[in-house]
């Protein structure tokens, strides 16, 4: 990715990594959230209200919930969306398209 400016295709987008968790989320996501970290300089992360675009986005879909980010101050993850989240009022900063 260095010789690509940071992206994985030469001034290429933002690709997105879908990650589907199985099984108990609490067991799982710390896990995979310690092997993102390693990963931190290539991956798109989430601090506040604010999105830092980098080569990969990782989203998170199935056995997850809004909780795992509940402690970060950098997140290396964000969540897909669901049906029910179209009519709530609840931030968008877990969605990928959210800024």
């Amino acid at each position: 990715m260095k010789k690509n400016g940071g992206r994985v295709y030469p001034d290429g987008p933002e690709v997105s990594l879908l990650i589907d968790l199985k099984g108990d989320w609490r067991t799982s996501y710390p896990v995979l959230r310690e092997i993102l970290k390693g990963y931190a300089d290539v991956l798109t992360t989430f601090q506040s209200s604010k999105k830092e675009s980098r080569a990969i986005l990782v989203v998170i879909s199935g056995s997850r919930s809004r909780e795992m980010f509940a402690d970060e101050d950098i997140r290396y993850a964000c969540l897909d969306g669901e049906l029910s989240d179209l009519d709530s009022d609840e931030p968008r900063i877990s969605s990928p398209g959210s800024a």
